[in-house]
């Protein structure tokens, strides 16, 4: 078996969910066995001894629930280099859904390991003062000539 300790219950009503505060891990959980898998080969399991759940290495990983393993750091270097999802997936032998799946889960991990990241986060889903950025769109001198038409029509 791996080394691994349970950082935190993954279980939202247990009462050891939260990491704590002093950065020692909640050690209070016990090997509960394992099952095998064609992607991860063998996987531990734990018991919280405060709820009573048990739950898996894997629902740490950013793999959780998925049945393939793919280089994450490949999929950032395609994405960087402008490849598009569906020539990475026929690169990396999945779909654009799978990649599209993957790319989620890398940056809701990443806002997740960065509090910086999701204040921008929320501050830039704000509605800008006038002109410039719609949403997330930049608007062009073609949708604004668009805009001043169809309030001429009117």
């Amino acid at each position: 078996m791996s080394a691994f300790i349970p950082p935190f219950c993954p279980w939202k009503g247990c009462s050891k969910h939260r990491p704590p505060s002093g950065g020692h891990p909640y050690q209070a959980y016990l090997l509960w066995g394992s099952y095998p898998t064609k992607a991860f080969g063998l996987v531990p399991r734990f018991r919280c001894s405060s709820c009573g759940r048990t739950f898996s290495v894997q629902s740490f990983s950013l793999d959780y629930y998925a049945k393939r393993v793919v280089d994450y750091e490949d999929i950032s270097r395609r994405l960087s280099s402008c490849e598009s999802l569906r020539a990475i997936g026929r690169k990396l032998g999945l779909s654009c859904g799978s990649v599209s799946n993957r790319i989620s889960r890398a940056s809701r991990r990443a806002i997740g390991a960065e509090p910086r990241l999701a204040a921008s986060r929320h501050r830039s889903t704000r509605r800008p003062e006038r002109g410039g950025l719609r949403g997330s769109m930049l608007v062009t001198a073609g949708t604004r000539a668009k805009q001043a038409s169809s309030r001429n029509a009117r």
